[in-house]
């Protein structure tokens, strides 16, 4: 080997559990295993398919199972079908220097055409899943199978008379989730302008509507921002 100018650092940082002492899959953790699955009831095979249901949960030390997503109203018994029959299936839970641990895992089952049942399967959360929820549902973050929610109605905010008067401009960042109807909530600044112009960018984004982000080509809810640009005047070259 080349000779180095000081030590040569090859090690990763350690895994951190989350506030509630969750962690991800990754490095030192090794997965929690789906022991003895259970089939989802026969008659939801040919009513779901083709459909997979994905159901966020963490496997505990003590292979216990804690659901994190609630079924959704557009999937109501597809979602309870699934969820019921991981609730019934057994785990081994995942490990850090072979102590128990609770970690993440995403559970799912694919109702296909002419099966004649169909089993949980356990996997790795990907990334971009938060551990944030809204209404029962995780909230995930753009990117990799996520894909983005698509503005298909998006109305220009108004300026307020404040800012009209002093010829103030600039662009204001909200935060929001767009959920798996296409809807936005829980709108908030996360990059101030002031003079009123933050209520009226809020005020906008709450009336805009979306194609819903999806995951795996299911409607799910997503965490972005937006850029609000308030111009007085148009620039010509």
């Amino acid at each position: 080997p080349s000779p180095q100018n000081g030590p040569l650092n090859t090690g990763h940082a350690p895994p951190v559990p989350d506030q509630d002492g969750v962690y991800r899959q990754g490095p030192e953790i090794v997965a929690p295993l789906l022991l003895h699955p259970v089939a989802a009831a026969g008659d939801l095979v040919e009513k779901c398919a083709p459909n997979t249901v994905v159901i966020p949960a963490v496997i505990g030390a003590d292979g216990s199972i804690a659901i994190i997503e609630t079924p959704r109203p557009d999937d109501l018994t597809c979602q309870s079908g699934a969820i019921d029959a991981i609730k019934r299936s057994s785990f081994q839970p995942g490990t850090r220097n072979s102590k128990p641990v609770p970690v993440l895992a995403c559970l799912d089952i694919s109702y296909l055409t002419q099966a004649k049942e169909s089993l949980p399967s356990i996997q790795p959360c990907p990334e971009n899943l938060n551990l944030t929820t809204f209404e029962g549902q995780v909230v995930y973050r753009v990117g990799g199978a996520v894909k983005p929610p698509v503005p298909i109605y998006h109305p220009p905010a108004e300026f307020s008379d404040e800012a009209r008067r002093n010829h103030y401009q600039g662009i204001c960042l909200v935060a929001l989730i767009v959920d798996a109807q296409g809807n936005p909530q829980n709108a908030r600044i996360v990059r101030a302008l002031g003079m009123g112009l933050d209520e009226k960018a809020v005020e906008a984004i709450r009336r805009y509507r979306f194609k819903p982000a999806t995951f795996d080509g299911n409607p799910v809810p997503v965490q972005i921002t937006i850029e609000v640009d308030f111009r007085l005047y148009q620039r010509s070259d």
